[in-house]
């Protein structure tokens, strides 16, 4: 009988441990993919957001399982921030008066921080290069963009609705402004502005630079003129205007960059575009109104009942639930405020999280730019900026944006441990 000696066994659990994190990038990849809806077109069982939604959660747990097995990484921050959301979601289902299944439903969006953590060992282990895994998501977010930007442009010039299950992600019937068919952005679109600058600074050839160069285009064009969000577009913006303003470079160089910039507002400025979109800030259509009313009158309709149960929120609510309606008739909904749509509902443990990841992401950051590393310092600044910015409108785990958030907390840890390793061989 053939015994295998522990000389001979080493390279073949080193071979064992690499395929491992090899297949959780795999999965990880195909999360990515059916998670920016490009399957959808094809029909089928992923074709319902649903089992999107559900077969991501099954993943999630897969991943966290093989990732923790045999072997467990200790890591302080995701470890602590996957137990904290388990123990929200456990509190969800004992203090919830839904059944099972509703639970089950409504509380998926947390089970999608799971998957930090095993995103994490594969890129801390060399399984998969950040680059490579940046690149994937702009490539799949691209995509998503022409798909939805094509439906939309069909239903405006051939008045043909095309894949329903794709227009109405997270959207109500109906959903148009200034002709267009709205349609929410892809999941990714929360991050995808500091990704694309990042990927452009990394790039050593110019011509490669301008793919990234056309997802930020795509990023801006989409939020003005498709999903129709003044927030997200002032939002990215803002963050554009940030990485311009900290960015090292020549005098010169900024200047032109300014310059540039400034020509794009006064062209912007002067077009029928603007005037359009400066009437939804007001209630002079029917169209906009009140989007901005309705929000500060969702705030006080839905803080005190947070208020009332702070531990535990309010429990997962349902339906009508999450709206209200004013005696002036402005229509209020849980959604329209922001962090509070999660907090609301499930208590002060969720703002321990989000709380704890603004201040990771800018402590990061700083940490990056101690250590010399602006590569990962506009990384992790601009991640955090885009998130804390999105989450005044909408929740983290508001469905729209939920699978970018693993890949925020992973990658911010990746970056600060990175940049710690280097700061102790200093």
């Amino acid at each position: 009988i053939y015994t295998l000696s522990l000389h001979d066994a080493l390279p073949i659990l080193i071979n064992m441990q690499i395929s491992k994190w090899k297949i959780i990038q795999f999965l990880m990849v195909f999360l990515m993919i059916i998670s920016s809806s490009i399957l959808k077109p094809l029909g089928g069982w992923l074709g319902e957001t649903m089992n999107v939604r559900l077969v991501t959660v099954i993943l999630a747990i897969v991943c966290l399982l093989i990732a923790s097995l045999p072997a467990f990484r200790k890591n302080r921050y995701l470890n602590f921030c996957t137990l904290l959301i388990c123990v929200v979601i456990i509190a969800a289902y004992i203090y919830s008066d839904k059944t099972i299944w509703v639970k089950s439903r409504e509380s998926m969006s947390l089970y999608y921080v799971l998957l930090a953590y095993p995103l994490f060992c594969t890129l801390i282990n060399q399984a998969w290069n950040l680059d490579s895994m940046l690149n994937t998501i702009c490539g799949v977010t691209f995509l998503s963009y022409i798909l939805r930007t094509s439906i939309s442009l069909i239903q405006k010039f051939s008045g043909v609705l095309l894949y329903e299950n794709i227009y109405r992600e997270c959207a109500p019937e109906n959903w148009y402004r200034g002709g267009f068919l709205r349609i929410n952005p892809p999941c990714f679109t929360i991050i995808i502005i500091p990704i694309a600058l990042y990927m452009i600074e990394r790039q050593v050839v110019a011509r490669r630079k301008v793919k990234y160069y056309l997802l930020i285009a795509s990023a801006l064009a989409y939020s003005a003129v498709i999903h129709g969000s003044r927030s997200v577009l002032v939002y990215q913006i803002i963050v554009l205007g940030c990485y311009i303003l900290f960015k090292k470079g020549s005098s010169k160089r900024k200047i032109a960059m300014w310059v540039l910039a400034g020509l794009l507002v006064v062209i912007f400025i002067n077009s029928t575009m603007f005037s359009t979109f400066v009437e939804t800030f007001t209630n002079s259509t029917g169209e906009y109104a009140g989007s901005a009313e309705s929000r500060f009158a969702s705030v006080w309709f839905f803080v005190p009942k947070f208020l009332q149960s702070p531990l535990f929120g309010t429990g997962i609510l349902t339906g009508e639930e999450f709206t209200f309606i004013l005696p002036g008739g402005v229509r209020g909904h849980l959604s329209d405020i922001g962090f509070f749509y999660t907090i609301t509902q499930y208590g002060v443990g969720i703002l321990i999280f989000d709380i704890l990841f603004i201040i990771k992401g800018f402590k990061t950051a700083l940490l990056a730019s101690k250590v010399g590393m602006t590569g990962y310092q506009y990384l992790a600044f601009g991640i955090t900026l885009s998130v804390l910015l999105t989450g005044i409108n909408i929740d983290w785990f508001y469905p729209i944006f939920t699978p970018a958030i693993p890949v925020c907390l992973a990658v911010i840890e990746y970056i600060y441990q990175e940049c710690r390793s280097v700061a102790n061989i200093e």
